[in-house]
């Protein structure tokens, strides 16, 4: 899946197709999406993707599907949180609707991932992933410490922190990372009460108005575990 697409957010479905056809009997077939609209692209996509017919894409069909940064393969448990994410029916697979969900949620992620990619190097160095975490509000963009182990959790593989090494994230890992930590953020808010960090309408946060490192929460050892574990 490359290319940069416009759309933003869950799906909001396909237009309803007539279920009497006008004039007595001529419905469509399928569902007419207006050329170039991202359904359109979608649906294009889905038929490529879908190598066996069988109106559904299975994991292995997406993973040879999705390219990331320099034409690498998605990472397999990358696949696996966006197969969590959009397979809504639970069936394992991603029918037509599901995966224009997942079309449009990843095209959004490469309009921003080459935003803050100013080098056009097809990979966020730490100054850019700083710059892109900031602008989302996350807190830890002002720590270096935590900066620093966020890029290096999510580094290129392979890399091994060591003196002078400079990890990078590609495409993939940059997604996982900000899916973690809007996670983990979550789930501070909901036993703190207070989020860490500030939202202005659910966008980008502008420069200089992020919130800060506040806050506390409680917990005990096994809700700790719950969300070490539900991590991507």
């Amino acid at each position: 899946m490359a290319g940069n697409y416009s759309g933003y957010g869950a799906p909001s479905g396909p237009p309803p197709a007539y279920s009497d056809g006008y004039g007595g009997g001529y419905a469509p077939q399928q569902p007419y999406y207006p050329p170039g609209s991202i359904e359109e692209q979608a649906a294009r996509w889905f038929q490529i993707v879908n190598t066996n017919n069988d109106e559904s894409v299975s994991t292995d069909e997406l993973r040879k599907s999705l390219v990331s940064t320099k034409g690498l393969p998605f990472d397999p448990e990358i696949i696996k949180m966006l197969l969590n994410m959009f397979d809504v029916d639970h069936s394992g697979t991603m029918n037509m609707q599901e995966f224009q969900g997942l079309f449009k949620y990843i095209s959004d992620w490469q309009k921003i991932f080459a935003q803050f990619d100013r080098d056009n190097s097809g990979s966020m160095q730490r100054g850019e992933f700083q710059a892109a975490l900031h602008a989302f509000g996350f807190t830890l963009a002002s720590d270096p410490r935590l900066l620093h182990l966020a890029m290096c959790k999510y580094a290129t593989p392979p890399f091994r922190a060591q003196v002078g090494d400079t990890p990078d994230i590609k495409f993939d890992q940059f997604i996982r990372a900000c899916v973690a930590l809007r996670h983990a953020t979550d789930a501070f808010v909901r036993r703190s009460g207070r989020p860490p960090m500030q939202e202005f309408g659910g966008g980008p946060v502008p420069s200089g108005q992020g919130g800060g490192l506040g806050g506390q929460a409680t917990m005990n050892y096994a809700e700790f575990l719950e969300i070490f574990l539900a991590l991507p």
